[in-house]
Formats: structure tokens, C-alpha cells, sequence
């Protein structure tokens, strides 16, 4: 087995000693800075081409200090971290259940924001038709939505892929108007199949939906959950490094869509409960348990789909724009011979994206 790589930064240190390096910092660079003008003034009064060279010393040692304060404040406070399973280097495939340990995921930081990404390869849609079509989730084996976190799956008979959240706290849909539980609305530990409703109502609630996921071919999928925003937190998806679509806390349902159709009004009130908007608070982003990926009718997560993941990645800060599209850039495999050995898996080239 691999030995788990992580990329991380060393522990932030206590508020004093944080506030003491930033000072010791912009000490440097104002020092800097007035060394660089002493100079200029000293040799002014003789030589022009001198003052010239002074005055590009004095603006290099300047940006030279402002990026070391730079780097110190962006890796020492922020302290991003980022951790890839190494097992999923190679593609896994996803008709069979697979258990990797997430002992070594980071856990999510600065103000509640965490990012995930993999790639995606679907083979055959209609593999397992007509049940949830496990992708992968965190938590224990028995875990489904609502309770791993996160729970990724496609929809029971389309290529819509779903990505759920579990709460920190507890409760499965939150602040109900009427103070009644609808933890009854979901299926019991054992269930794989969902209504249509009730795959809408859940993902209404701390989650996203991506409509379409191209087939037979690898598709990079990002995930970016940000809890400390001005709209009470949101969720933002991405689709071969381009953005697709964010919900927030100023969201409601009239965007949601299931197996194609439009949830109503109607539809959700048939659940005894109004259109809520969504919600992106107390997400639970460091969920105890192991990452599960694929399954079979007989394994303990269920029909997994037919096709592979790859390149599992977890991340404890909000990605942005640039990140995704970088990461995308990489590619679905993360060695020159499983790239040479995709054939073995049913994928005819490396290419992993048309167009």
C-alpha cells in the first residue's frame, strides 16, 4: 500500500506569537524601505546612474520583505492544508465496495470552509437502474444520507449526481416552521431507493446537485463549502474546472430540479412542509469514519455504478476559481503507468476531456 502523502503547513501558532512574526515582519520591511531611501539620498547629490540602481535595490529589498510577510501570514495562519488518498491514484473501480482510511484528511478551518474533489468515469448508466448509485462518503460503512457526510450518489435512473451534507448538530433538516421532525422522511439505514420527493427535499437541505455528468468519459468534480459567508454560508460546484451552479442560505427551492422536472410547490407540500430555502449552516465537513467508494447489491454501501473514481482529494479551505481550474489540469491519474494502463479498465485513452 502507498504510504499517505499530505501536504501541510506546520500548526498555527497561539494569537500573541502569530501577531509578534507579522510585527518582526513589517518591522523588516519598513526598515528595509528606509534603507533604501538613506541610500538614495546620500548619493544623489553625486551620481545620477547611482541613485538609479539604489532606488531598484531598495524596491527589490521592499518586495522581497512584502512577500516573506506575505508568505508568513498565508501559511502560518491560514495554514491550508490538503490531503489526497493515495490508494485512489490509480483508479478504483466502483462496482465493488472499497474502504480507505481518513485518519490523515485535515480537518476544515478558517471560519468553516472546506473544498473536495475527484474525477469521475460512468461507464454504464443503466447499471443498477432504478436504486441510488453509490459514488463514495465518509462515515461509517452503514452511513447514508443525512448521516455520512459527505454522501455522494447519482440519481436512481439518470447521470445527476447529488452530494449531501450531515449536520454538526443533529438535527436532519433544520428550523421546520412548524416544529415537527421529518427525520421520518428518510429512508431507514438498510433502504436504496428514495422518491423523487424526498431526493429533492434532502438536497434542499445542506447539499448540491450537479444535472448532468458526462458519460464515458472522465469528469472532474469540485466541491467548495464555505459556512462563513454573508448569506449564511454556501455550497458551490464545479464541473471539469468550470463553474456550474452555488446555493445559499437566500436560495429557495425554485431552481431545485429532480429526475429532470421541476419540484413544485405542491410537490413539497405533499411533504407537510413549505418550500424552504436553503440552509448552509452547521455542516458537518469532519465526519469521523472511513471514506467508502463504489459497492454491489451485496455490500454493506449498496449498488455502487459502473464505472471508476480517482483522485479523492480533501481540502480544509474554500477553493477558489483558479484552484479548481488548476487542479482539473492535472488530470484523473497521478502516474505514467497507470495513465499507460487505463486500457485494463475498460478507457480507450488517457484524454479525459472532449472539446
Amino acid at each position: 500500500m502507498a504510504t499517505p502523502e499530505v501536504s501541510s503547513n506546520p500548526a498555527a501558532p497561539a494569537a500573541s506569537s502569530v501577531s509578534s512574526v507579522v510585527g518582526n515582519a513589517a518591522e523588516t520591511v519598513k526598515a528595509n524601505v528606509s534603507r533604501g531611501f538613506s541610500f538614495m539620498k546620500v548619493f544623489s547629490a553625486t551620481q545620477t546612474g547611482t541613485v538609479v540602481v539604489m532606488l531598484i535595490i531598495a524596491v527589490a529589498l521592499a518586495f522581497l520583505t512584502g512577500y516573506i510577510l506575505y508568505y508568513t501570514i498565508n501559511k502560518t495562519i491560514s495554514k491550508q492544508q490538503s490531503y489526497i488518498l493515495p490508494e485512489t491514484k490509480i483508479p478504483i473501480l466502483t462496482t465493488q465496495e472499497s474502504s480507505f482510511s481518513a485518519d490523515e484528511v485535515p480537518s476544515s478551518g478558517n471560519g468553516k470552509r472546506a473544498s473536495l474533489s475527484f474525477w469521475i468515469y460512468i461507464y454504464d448508466i443503466n447499471k443498477y437502474n432504478g436504486t441510488v448509485r453509490h459514488v463514495l462518503h465518509r462515515g461509517a460503512e452503514s452511513d447514508k444520507q443525512g448521516t455520512a457526510s459527505p454522501y455522494i450518489y447519482l440519481d436512481p435512473s439518470t447521470n445527476k449526481l447529488y452530494v449531501t451534507f450531515a449536520p454538526s448538530d443533529g438535527k436532519l433538516f433544520i428550523n421546520p416552521p412548524n416544529g415537527q421532525d421529518y427525520s421520518s422522511l428518510l429512508p431507514s439505514p438498510t433502504a436504496t431507493t428514495l422518491s423523487t420527493d424526498q431526493l429533492a427535499f434532502l438536497n434542499a437541505t445542506r447539499g448540491i446537485s450537479i444535472d448532468y455528468v458526462p458519460l464515458q468519459r472522465w469528469v472532474h468534480i469540485a466541491i467548495i463549502v464555505n459556512e462563513d459567508t454573508s448569506v449564511g454560508g454556501s455550497i458551490t460546484a464545479y464541473v471539469d474546472g468550470e463553474f456550474v451552479k452555488s446555493v445559499n442560505s437566500k436560495t429557495d427551492l425554485s431552481s431545485l430540479t429532480a429526475g429532470g422536472q421541476v419540484i413544485s410547490t405542491q410537490q413539497v407540500n405533499n411533504l407537510n412542509y413549505p418550500v424552504p430555502k436553503f440552509n448552509i449552516t452547521n455542516v458537518d465537513l469532519d465526519k469521523k469514519g472511513n471514506i467508502y467508494t463504489g459497492g454491489s447489491v451485496g455490500s454493506g454501501v449498496g449498488p455502487g455504478f459502473s464505472g471508476m473514481v480517482s483522485m479523492v482529494q480533501f481540502f480544509n479551505y474554500d477553493m477558489n476559481a483558479n484552484d479548481v481550474y488548476l487542479l482539473y489540469q492535472k488530470g484523473p491519474v497521478d502516474n505514467m503507468l497507470a495513465k499507460l494502463g487505463l486500457p485494463a479498465y475498460g478507457v480507450q485513452s488517457p484524454i479525459y476531456r472532449i472539446g
